[in-house]
């Protein structure tokens, strides 16, 4: 991501895909680590340049894009955990990290990270990531293509934001892969935490979350549990 952004602030044009083989200091969101062993996972980020009001979308975008290459390529069938996370049986094999840049008021450009743990398992290397966390090769069974991966993953990445400049919202689709909602959950959002049953999103992707008092209180990012 430090890379793609150097690269956007000298005025490459958007669509460039920086790629890592190996990840050491990545970062994910609410600024934690990102760790994985050389050539087993994809990382990569794409420099986009869309316009100020597509940026709430971008995230929901992708992961319907990611799903849907990860569905192709290995028949498991991929659910979105609020806000970004893309979960097998409940444990995370892929997180989306957005930042955006501007310059005055005005959106400079946007910064999609994506990193999916393809034939690596960190639930296997670190105990207490056994039940939270995943690799596409243990759900399947056996060793995934992750140039073919890749390859469906930046094509089904190109025509949502096509479609995404063309008027199409991903809403729907995001929404129908959500398992948050209908569950009890807690939330922590910074310093803050919420308890109580998911009720739904709003358009921009918001949890709606109903604590035992009955009032609805609209959270725009956190951890869920």
């Amino acid at each position: 991501m430090d890379l793609a952004r150097d690269l956007a602030a000298a005025g490459r044009a958007e669509g460039v895909v920086v790629r890592a083989e190996e990840q050491t200091a990545g970062r994910g969101r609410l600024g934690r680590r990102w760790v994985a062993p050389p050539g087993t996972s994809l990382l990569f980020t794409v420099l986009l340049r869309p316009a100020p009001t597509l940026v709430e979308q971008v995230p929901m975008a992708a992961a319907v894009a990611v799903a849907r290459a990860v569905e192709r390529v290995t028949g498991l069938r991929p659910a979105v955990k609020w806000p970004n996370d893309l979960v097998v049986k409940g444990r995370k094999f892929a997180g989306i990290l957005v930042e955006t840049e501007f310059v005055g008021n005005e959106l400079a450009w946007v910064l999609l990270g994506v990193g999916i743990n393809v034939n690596w398992d960190p639930g296997a290397e670190v105990p207490e990531l056994a039940g939270q966390a995943t690799g596409l090769g243990r759900e399947l069974g056996q060793p995934v293509d992750r140039e073919r991966l890749f390859r469906e993953v930046l094509l089904e990445l190109d025509r949502a934001y096509l479609k995404l400049r063309a008027g199409w919202s991903p809403f729907q689709a995001w929404r129908r892969r959500l398992t948050t909602v209908g569950q009890e959950v807690e939330v922590v959002a910074g310093a803050q935490r919420f308890r109580g049953l998911a009720v739904g999103v709003d358009r921009t992707g918001r949890l709606r979350l109903r604590p035992p008092d009955g009032r609805v209180v609209v959270i725009g990012f956190g951890d869920v549990f």
